[in-house]
């Protein structure tokens, strides 16, 4: 009888520390489960909350701003010297040292402050800037620009009527005219002229009636 009770007693303690350590895991597994989900579900930390309350901000474009440089006018093109001489006399016994076709009529529209490529000279290329512009009763354009170059200011002075257009320029490698008809023009050095056209053994002395006697 008394085994019978040790045994009963020995099934009874079995049952109750299964129980007991049943229960102990149950409630193991649903203390992880609940952190998992609390993980999960958890709100916004302060800083989380404002992070997902800004919007992503927008790309400023800063606009470029506007060049104070006015627009180089081109209204020159060099051409060959014996095609212009089929249309256009020479200076007689001066020998012209290039050859261009003028835009007509461009230099009008051109503003003082705006600029303007000069014909080429010896491989070398000038732009003035418009510091004066005239349109007279007839329509004449009078031109005048100016350009430095090592601290000296060098001047261009362009004419143009309806059909023939002159120009004069004072560059550092000398001083240039250029006539132009119905387009095309010969660009003559002024030396040259002056050396052709003057009587250097003359004397630029005006004599008077009384010198005379």
């Amino acid at each position: 009888m008394q085994k019978i009770l040790l045994i009963l007693s020995g099934v009874v303690l079995l049952l109750s520390l299964y129980l007991f350590f049943q229960d102990h895991t149950a409630n193991t597994d649903n203390t992880s489960q609940k952190t998992i989900i609390s993980k999960k579900t958890a709100p916004y930390t302060k800083k989380e909350e404002f992070t997902a309350k800004v919007k992503p901000s927008k790309i400023v474009h800063t606009p470029k701003k506007k060049s104070n440089q006015y627009t180089i006018h081109t209204v020159f093109e060099e051409v060959d010297i014996d095609f212009v001489a089929l249309n256009l006399k020479k200076i007689t016994d001066v020998e012209p040292i290039a050859a261009i076709r003028m835009q007509k009529e461009k230099i009008k529209n051109i503003k003082v402050g705006e600029s303007i490529l000069l014909p080429v000279i010896d491989n070398n290329e000038y732009t003035i800037k418009v510091i004066h512009h005239h349109i007279s009763e007839r329509g004449n354009v009078s031109i005048d620009g100016s350009f430095q170059e090592n601290g000296i200011t060098y001047h261009a002075i362009l004419t143009e009527g309806k059909a023939s257009a002159y120009i004069t320029m004072n560059t550092p490698s000398g001083s240039y005219e250029v006539e132009v008809l119905d387009g095309l023009g010969f660009i003559y050095s002024s030396s040259d002229i002056e050396q052709e056209k003057i009587d250097y053994t003359q004397s630029d002395t005006l004599q008077t009636p009384k010198d005379l006697k």
